[in-house]
């Protein structure tokens, strides 16, 4: 299997059998999506932190990382989204839906693109709309690598802490990992809890508390 990004194996996780993320008992889904690609392009030195929240352009877009483009050109071309909670805003707004649409399409079309997943293409009223559903596989294989890695006694792989920190906060853990040895699970999730990825998605998520984040955007990505 091609390997993955962190956000792609999220993505792959978060969704459902029928490709509809469980929106309404993890409304933390939209969110935890955006920030993952915010990440990526910090990783990837696309973008950069100026300050403590700014972020700013460090280099032209190579498309080595595609399914981010859109949200790379929302960075770049909206002055009121040069913070990530800006960024949260304007892909969270219901005047711009079609922005986290776009992404989730792109993230979709990556993942059916690499074998990880089939896309069910013309669906929903207006039969204009394409949802992506994991193969089992491709889980399987995420999953695995993921549970070898915390039974073992090396420290989690950044990628890896990216992963489990989205899983947690959206509270996919116990789906995949509940048979992993109670004591060694939980050092790996107070390791996971301490780590860079997961204090600045907490900070991320704290600023949606009380937004109907649900309401605004799951029906568009469920049948219709």
């Amino acid at each position: 299997m091609k390997t993955l990004s962190y956000t792609q194996e999220y993505f792959l996780c978060a969704m459902n059998s029928k490709a509809n993320a469980p929106f309404s008992l993890n409304p933390s889904f939209p969110a935890c999506l955006i920030v993952g690609g915010v990440m990526e392009l910090l990783d990837n030195g696309y973008i950069a932190r100026s300050g403590e929240d700014s972020l700013v352009a460090a280099k032209e877009w190579d498309n080595g990382r595609p399914y981010l483009k859109p949200l790379y050109e929302t960075v770049m071309t909206l002055r009121r989204a040069n913070d990530v909670k800006g960024i949260i805003g304007v892909y969270l707004s219901v005047l711009s839906k079609r922005r986290f649409d776009e992404l989730y399409s792109e993230i979709g079309a990556s993942l059916a693109e690499s074998g990880c997943a089939d896309d069910m293409a013309k669906y929903g009223l207006s039969k204009k709309r394409t949802k992506y559903v994991p193969k089992a596989e491709a889980v399987k294989t995420v999953i695995d690598r993921v549970r070898a890695e915390i039974a073992g006694s090396e420290p989690l792989a950044g990628g890896t802490v990216c992963l489990l920190a989205f899983l947690e906060k959206s509270s996919l853990m116990r789906s995949y990992f509940s048979r992993v040895d109670a004591v060694t699970r939980k050092n790996r999730i107070d390791e996971v809890r301490k780590s860079e990825a997961y204090a600045f998605l907490d900070k991320v998520l704290s600023y949606n508390e009380g937004n109907e984040i649900a309401a605004m955007y799951f029906s568009p990505l469920t049948p219709g």
